[in-house]
This record gives C-alpha cells, sequence and structure tokens, in this order.
C-alpha cells in the first residue's frame, strides 16, 4: 500500500524553528512541511505521494520557499504535488476542498497527515524559534496558553450537549 502525506501551505511569513516528535529532532527550518517530511516521511520512495495544498495567494507567498527548502535538506522522496485550493469562505468551498483532495488520493493509499502524524505521540513540538528578530512567533509555546487551552478544552467535554 503506497502511504500519502497531505498537508497544507499558508501565506504567513513564516520564520525558522525547531521541531521535536518523540526524539527524532530537526532543526532550522521554515515550514512545518519540511520537518514532518523528514521525520514520518524519510523512507517515501516513488510510488509514495506528497500532496501541498495552496491558494493561489500562498503558492504565490510561500511554495517557492518550500521546495527550495526541500531540495537544500536532500529531500530525496517523491516530488511534492501542488493541489490548487480555492480560498475558504463558505461552507460550500470547505466540501469542494475535501473533493479536490479526496480527487488526488488513491485508491488504496495510506493517508499521512501531520494529526495523523501526531496520533500517537505528543506531535511535533517546537522547542525553540531560530529567529532572535520578535519577541513571540507563532512557533513558540507559551505553558500559560496551553493551560488555558487545556482548562477549555476540559470545560468544553464536560458541557452536555
Amino acid at each position: 500500500m503506497a502511504r500519502c502525506f497531505i498537508s497544507f501551505l499558508g501565506v504567513n511569513d513564516y520564520v525558522r524553528c525547531n521541531y521535536l516528535l518523540n526524539e527524532a529532532r530537526v532543526d532550522g527550518v521554515r515550514f512545518v512541511q519540511s520537518a514532518l517530511l523528514k521525520l514520518v516521511a524519510a523512507d517515501f520512495t516513488a510510488e509514495d505521494s506528497v500532496l501541498i495544498g495552496c491558494t493561489a495567494k500562498a503558492r504565490a507567498t510561500n511554495l517557492e520557499s518550500l521546495i527550495d527548502e526541500l531540495a537544500d535538506a536532500g529531500w530525496a522522496g517523491p516530488k511534492p504535488a501542488v493541489v490548487d485550493l480555492p480560498e475558504a469562505t463558505s461552507e460550500r468551498e470547505l466540501w469542494e476542498i475535501f473533493q479536490i483532495l479526496m480527487d488526488r488520493v488513491r485508491i488504496g493509499d495510506e493517508p499521512i497527515s501531520p494529526k495523523r502524524s501526531m496520533a500517537s505521540s505528543a506531535g511535533p513540538r517546537v522547542i525553540r524559534s531560530a529567529s532572535a528578530k520578535r519577541r513571540s512567533t507563532p512557533c513558540e509555546r507559551d505553558p500559560a496558553n496551553e493551560r488555558r487551552e487545556s482548562a477549555l478544552e476540559r470545560a468544553l467535554h464536560a458541557a452536555p450537549l
């Protein structure tokens, strides 16, 4: 059975981060896709596939940098296939995105996505931002936020439906 890595590229100004998944570590990458491909898909072969979903804006903003980062890191797996996605501004467009992705996954493929990769562990952890320009980046973990999110999650799970 072939595997299919699925991820989405955004329009953020990504900063270099270090990622840790279980005991494996990837240092100094801008894109989580680079880290995850190294951490969970390093053994991909030509029969496996890599799908990167992105809007036109994400394509123009970050796709070339992601492809360059993968090349610089020596990614030897299958060439990422870009899946053009619409901006999701309605439920109909969300379903359209789902259908576009379903059409790209081959029958019998085992989907490997960042979410699925995290299922058996605590997930990839950013252990330190490599950027000194910002005081706080989306990559940095704030323990206070984690405590608030955990409390909110507990409250939501305890709430009657």
